[in-house]
């Protein structure tokens, strides 16, 4: 009975997390519209004009999706910063921003940074996302130039990057570090650091995983109710910040790398860790459509506009098994995402010595026994994005430049079992 009073009260208090992260996620929308874009769009308009040089799906390697700038998303996203608000209740909600009818829709942005004539104009929104970039975009802008951003961009990447290195190796995991980094040369941080759009599931991953490597001292000698709840409100918050953030680019990434860690910070409880990775991932998935769904039901309110069923039309479309043009098939367009990214010759080299890194690197500890559990839930982990493009075929068949990277998680679990059998058997 105890027990069950303590497990309530838990689920509660996430509850209670999940709605106030809803609530002061507006509020911060609310307030970063009455910052003036006086500034802003005077230090966007200071480089964005190398979108014209790049053009919207700019690419530096033909052939490799991994080197596509999303541009075009880029663009709507500083049209979104540098929109000047009359009424910034109803503009947080809306998100609007100026599309010029004679432009392309990429181009809208150049052209309100150019003052052309706003009488050629119209007003597009897009409620049915956060926007929540906005909140550190629209502040940032009105210190940093397009440059500065850009750069600082790149650097908080790689601090985070070799933040994660630090953290793995403080928690006695630095065989697993290959695989790590493999995983990072298969995402190509080069591109990631460029493009604003696929920075936010990049921090969200990697922020997850070092805050459960930095509390993993702390929550083992908790016990074990508080372990659960701590735990289970990391995944939520993930998925809260997810869906604050992110524009559907490659989000169960941010699922399956913090589950990664989460198993191999666990590898020597003997707890159920199978029941406790899919009990955590419900947690993720709870924050992530409870916080997007908070949005739909706020903004509704608010701006009178049926955003609900706008949202649950691009579901369905986004998870039909059709585009525009054909029918296509979801084990299909699984099979094209995986052949569009791995089917590469520089990433079988790089897997391969990791592998031999991996073979050469660890040994094997007396008496020790192969932990069939641990390896298989790490395979399975590492399916998890196999079974988003399966259900969101129509979204990950349009944009593999966005979804390839969920990718990286298959890549960094099946190394990671592959380093989890050699610790246990050749350690």
């Amino acid at each position: 009975m105890k027990l069950f009073k303590s497990r309530w009260d838990s689920i509660v208090k996430l509850v209670i997390i999940l709605v106030v992260s809803g609530i002061i996620g507006m509020l911060l929308l609310v307030a970063v519209y009455y910052l003036p874009t006086d500034k802003i769009k005077s230090n966007i308009g200071s480089g964005a004009y190398v979108y014209l040089q790049e053009t919207s799906e700019f690419q530096y390697a033909d052939g490799y999706v991994s080197t596509i700038l999303d541009n075009c998303t880029d663009q709507l996203m500083l049209s979104k910063v540098a929109y000047p608000s009359t009424n910034p209740v109803l503009d947080a909600v809306r998100v609007p921003s100026y599309v010029y009818k004679d432009s392309a829709y990429d181009m809208s942005l150049l052209g309100y940074l150019n003052d052309n004539q706003h009488n050629n104009t119209g007003i597009d929104t897009y409620a049915r996302y956060w926007h929540g970039y906005q909140v550190i975009l629209r502040p940032l802008f009105e210190f940093l130039n397009f440059s500065d951003v850009m750069i600082l961009n790149q650097a908080v990447q790689m601090i985070l990057f070799v933040a994660m290195l630090l953290l793995l190796v403080k928690n006695d995991l630095s065989p697993y570090i290959p695989a790590y980094i493999v995983m990072m040369i298969f995402w190509n941080s080069a591109t990631m650091g460029m493009s604003l759009q696929y920075s936010p599931c990049y921090y969200i991953s990697l922020l997850a995983s070092c805050v459960l490597l930095i509390l993993n001292k702390q929550v083992s000698n908790m016990m074990y109710e508080k372990r659960w709840f701590c735990d289970l409100t990391i995944f939520l918050v993930t998925g809260v910040l997810l869906a604050y953030f992110d524009f559907l680019t490659y989000p169960v990434a941010t699922l399956g790398i913090p589950l990664v860690i989460w198993v191999l910070i666990h590898r020597d409880k003997e707890n159920d860790k199978l029941w406790e990775v899919v009990r955590l991932s419900i947690c993720w998935a709870v924050g992530y459509l409870g916080m997007w769904s908070e949005k739909w039901i706020i903004g509704s309110l608010i701006s009178k506009d049926n955003i609900i069923a706008d949202a649950i039309a691009n579901i369905t479309n986004r998870t039909s098994s059709h585009t525009d043009q054909e029918q296509i098939s979801r084990i299909g367009t699984v099979v094209y995402l995986m052949k569009r990214a791995f089917v590469k010759k520089p990433y079988f080299i790089v897997i391969i010595l990791a592998l031999v890194v991996i073979a050469i690197s660890v040994r094997r500890k007396p008496k020790s026994s192969v932990n069939h559990e641990q390896i298989l839930i790490l395979i399975l982990i590492g399916c998890i994005p196999l079974i988003w493009y399966f259900i969101a075929a129509n979204h990950s068949y349009e944009h593999p430049r966005l979804v390839y990277r969920a990718l990286g998680v298959l890549v960094f679990s099946w190394l990671a079992a592959f380093t989890e059998w050699k610790c246990e058997v050749h350690k």
